[in-house]
């Protein structure tokens, strides 16, 4: 079984307070890429850093994570993105970025990138994001849909998180269509209710799982945070309950987890039900701790 994630991984910046923070890694691609690596996974995480000090730190510390590199290109004379969480009182968190130079935004010019792209083709299970097709130009978002649209044809398991960020697109109607072609080509599609709002307006969970559904995801997961998630596939239709949490320290990367521990449950034969109960469970450990990932006992 091979795994291939596919996004951008930045230097981090948390817990910041009285002038001091930590510094980490995050990114909502890499993220899940470590948590399955701690579930037992064998992800390559296909990306691109720089040829800086930082760079060569990143890469250091991912593959210490478990996280396989091959496919990790590196870009001369580029550096890493940066981004600093602020959170409020209730956990909730909001960002700030620095990526415009980052080594990501160059991975299709590299020497490298077809053997990257056949490796994705390869792949058992392809997982990507918005925020992945968010730091392209749309010359690169088709292809990568071209990329989903092939390796779902060969037989491939296309998992595709919505992950609408608002700053990463211009144009909000540039966004729905693509992210829309993403979703005709994913096998399983997670969406939160939140980013499904700022995208498309209100709607409930169930009406957005039945439109999924009916776009070709055999998986579909609507996420609302301490409410749980609401799954539709192959006749079931169910809530599952979140993970009780009485005070979130960061609701940072609550996603990315889930969505890791729910493919890592897949792939160890769970049916999608099980495996929402361990996307909230894991997603419920991740916010009692500051930053996206969290300490490696969190499994």
């Amino acid at each position: 079984m091979s795994l291939c994630v596919f996004g951008e991984g930045m230097l981090e910046l948390s817990g910041i307070r009285d002038g001091a923070a930590r510094f980490g890694y995050g990114g909502d691609a890499l993220n899940t890429a470590i948590h399955l690596a701690r579930l037992g996974a064998s992800p390559q995480f296909v990306s691109a850093l720089g040829d800086d000090p930082h760079s060569v730190w990143l890469r250091e510390a991912w593959a210490s994570e478990g996280l396989l590199l091959d496919h990790c290109l590196t870009v001369k004379g580029r550096i890493p993105g940066l981004y600093a969480i602020s959170v409020d009182d209730h956990g909730e968190r909001s960002f700030t970025y620095w990526r415009s130079e980052s080594a990501a935004r160059s991975f299709f010019s590299q020497p490298d990138t077809e053997r990257a792209i056949d490796a994705m083709l390869g792949a058992s299970l392809l997982y990507l994001t918005g925020i992945t097709l968010s730091i392209f130009g749309k010359d690169h978002q088709r292809r990568i849909i071209d990329l989903m649209r092939s390796a779902r044809a060969g037989g491939a398991v296309v998992a595709f998180d919505l992950n609408y960020r608002p700053k990463g697109w211009p144009l909000i109607g540039d966004a729905r269509a693509i992210i829309g072609q993403a979703i005709d080509n994913a096998s399983i599609c997670f969406v939160s209710l939140e980013d499904w709002t700022l995208l498309h307006g209100a709607a409930d969970a169930a009406s957005i799982a039945d439109e999924l559904s009916e776009r070709g995801c055999a998986e579909a997961i609507v996420k609302d945070g301490a409410r749980g998630c609401y799954l539709k596939s192959a006749g079931v239709r169910e809530w599952a309950p979140a993970r009780e949490v009485k005070k979130p320290v960061d609701t940072t990367g609550a996603g990315d987890g889930f969505n890791a521990a729910y493919l890592a449950a897949r792939l160890n034969g769970a049916s999608p039900l099980e495996a929402c109960a361990a996307g909230n469970d894991l997603a419920g450990a991740v916010i009692q701790h500051t930053g996206a990932i969290g300490p490696k006992q969190l499994r």
